[in-house]
C-alpha cells in the first residue's frame, strides 16, 4: 500500500471555521475599496448597470453624501449644529374645556 495520507472531509465545525475566515478576508478586502471602486467592481463582474440594484442604490446614496460633504465648507457645518441646539422647545397647545370650545364656535358662527 502507498504511504499517502488520505484526504478526508473536515468536520462541520472545522468547515464552518474555514468558510468564516475566508468570508472575513473577502469582507476586509471589500471594505478597503472606495465607493467608486466598489461600483466599478460591480460593473466589471456583472456589466454596466446590470444587477445588484439594491447595492448600487446604497452605494449611490453614500457617494452623494460624500460629494455633499466635499462641496460644503467646514464652517457651515458648525453653524448648523449651533442653530439647532439653541432652538427653544415647542410649546404644547393649550387645552380647552368643552364649554369653552362651544362658546368659541358660537362666536365664530355669528
Amino acid at each position: 500500500m502507498s504511504n499517502k495520507a488520505s484526504w478526508s472531509r473536515p468536520y462541520r465545525a472545522e468547515y464552518k471555521r474555514i468558510k468564516h475566515e475566508e468570508s472575513e478576508a473577502r469582507k476586509a478586502e471589500h471594505d478597503k475599496l472606495t465607493t467608486l471602486q466598489k461600483i466599478e467592481k460591480l460593473d466589471h463582474q456583472l456589466g454596466p448597470n446590470v444587477g445588484a440594484i439594491k447595492e448600487r442604490a446604497r452605494l449611490k446614496v453614500i457617494l452623494e453624501k460624500e460629494f455633499k460633504e466635499k462641496e460644503q465648507p467646514a464652517d457651515t457645518k458648525k453653524k448648523e449644529k449651533t442653530k439647532r441646539s439653541n432652538k427653544a422647545p415647542r410649546k404644547a397647545p393649550k387645552k380647552t374645556s368643552k364649554k369653552a370650545s362651544k362658546k368659541a364656535s358660537k362666536k365664530d358662527k355669528r
